[in-house]
């Protein structure tokens, strides 16, 4: 059987796993990516469960951010004539929503410390 990692920032979690143990798990992960993000950035983050296009729309209405910033990824021929979950979010916005897509494996940076290739 193949196995697939899921890309940085996606959390899979076993189905045995009650919905409070999801949110306490995707919590933790999304606390940590915080540190990416500039303390003038920074407002919070929740973490809800449900259909996700549902949930984002709500999310924007009790936030009311000046944007809306999803991530997308490539799919098949197949889910992009249904429409993917960013696509449902863009159509039922009411503001504006910035969909950020990953960069291609060849425009990966490495993160090797700048000691190990002076030797």
């Amino acid at each position: 059987m193949p196995t697939q990692v899921p890309p940085p920032g996606v959390l899979i979690a076993p189905p045995a796993l009650h919905a409070h143990d999801l949110v306490s798990a995707a919590e933790t992960a999304l606390r940590g990516l915080t540190t990416f993000v500039p303390n003038e950035l920074r407002d919070g983050f929740s973490v809800e469960i449900g259909h996700p296009p549902d949930r984002v729309c709500e999310a924007a209405r009790k936030y009311d951010p000046d944007i809306v910033v999803i991530g997308a990824h490539e799919y098949g021929l197949v889910a992009r004539a249904l429409g993917t979950t960013a696509a449902r979010i863009v159509n039922r916005m009411d503001r504006p929503v910035f969909v950020v897509r990953p960069m291609p494996p060849s425009h990966v940076v490495s993160a090797e410390p700048i000691s190990a290739r002076a030797g």
